[in-house]
């Protein structure tokens, strides 16, 4: 067979892998399936890190000016609570206690963040009733310098509702919380009712299952590509 033609074929064989190695796949993290019997409806302390496989998503409670919570037990500190409604996707999730239903309330709110290899993309709100409002500010890994992303209040009709947001940008965490207390003007509508929500679900980007191994492979293909080209050179020179 013609060297040329092999070198065509290491060549293809290593560009190819190289591309391939960097795809990535979402993760879902569905907040109200993740709990277990014995940890719906209960409170999770202050901070808590999700595990699927590999890969993790750390959740922390909040406080104004947007520092951790110290999760005392105080009624002005708020802890991570896993809310459960069998039937109802959007009143199970991430919520507050002793917040009012055990959701998200002004001013407090949840910072979500991720493992460096797999950024958050999108995230999910729920309980978003009609005229509650909601926010989502991008921050730094330790709550500093803090952007809001998007905020809003619930619209249609005053039945339970959810919010998908995407876009986020590249933070090193992102914080859901309430940027209006009841019956406060908030993006021109007048906020009512309880005015809290919950963090249903977040979707994190994921490397393929051997996708790095893919990498290696193309980086070797051009490696011995080029490795057999110089020595065929030296050997005609």
């Amino acid at each position: 067979m013609n060297k040329n033609f092999l070198r065509s074929i290491v060549m293809t064989a290593a560009l190819s892998a190289g591309f391939v190695g960097t795809a990535a796949a979402d993760q879902m993290w569905d907040f109200g399936s993740l709990f277990s019997n014995s940890q719906q409806n209960t409170s999770l302390g202050g901070s808590y890190t999700f595990t699927q496989g590999s890969n993790w998503v750390k959740a922390t409670a909040v406080v104004p000016m947007w520092t951790a919570s110290t999760c005392d037990g105080s009624a002005a500190q708020p802890c991570l609570f896993a809310k459960y409604t069998s039937g109802d996707p959007n009143e199970s999730g991430l919520g507050l206690t002793p917040a009012p239903q055990n959701e998200i309330n002004y001013p407090d709110g949840i910072a979500l963040q991720s493992a460096a290899n797999n950024p958050i993309l999108s995230i999910s709100l729920g309980s978003v009733q009609s005229t509650e409002s909601w926010a989502v500010a991008g921050c730094s890994s330790m709550f500093m310098s803090c952007t809001t992303i998007d905020s809003g209040v619930g619209a249609g009709t005053a039945t339970e509702g959810s919010v998908k947001l995407s876009d986020l940008g590249s933070y090193g965490s992102y914080i859901v919380y309430v940027p209006c207390a009841t019956g406060a003007k908030c993006d021109g509508s007048m906020t009512g009712g309880s005015n809290n929500i919950l963090v249903v679900s977040a979707t994190t980007s994921v490397p393929e299952p051997g996708a790095l191994a893919l990498f290696g492979a193309g980086l070797l293909g051009c490696a011995l590509f080029v490795g057999r080209r110089r020595r065929s050179a030296a050997l005609r020179s």
